[in-house]
């Protein structure tokens, strides 16, 4: 039986800008309802500060965003009121 190779586009980042896809969508949609009801020049910046801001933090690391997304639900096991004083 023959290796079907991968297909290197089902291994690809869905990352737009420094988001994920679904935040980046998520972004564009807020920003339009903004532009809509306040002002287009104040959902302009917003995109332009949150695209900004994206790809500053995941330049390094691009998976950044997930890891956080990720990290909400798990609990520190560390509790400090648990340890005993040393007097």
């Amino acid at each position: 039986m023959a290796q079907v190779p991968i297909n290197d586009t089902l291994n690809r980042s869905r990352t737009k800008c420094g988001l994920e896809l679904w935040a980046f969508l998520l972004l564009i949609a807020i920003c339009g309802g903004i532009g809509m009801k306040v002002s287009v020049i104040a959902a302009v910046l917003l995109a332009v500060t949150v695209l900004s801001l994206a790809k500053l933090a995941t330049r390094k690391d691009p998976r950044i965003f997930r890891l956080w997304i990720l990290a909400f639900p798990q609990k520190a096991y560390y509790d400090p009121f648990k340890q005993k004083r040393a007097n």
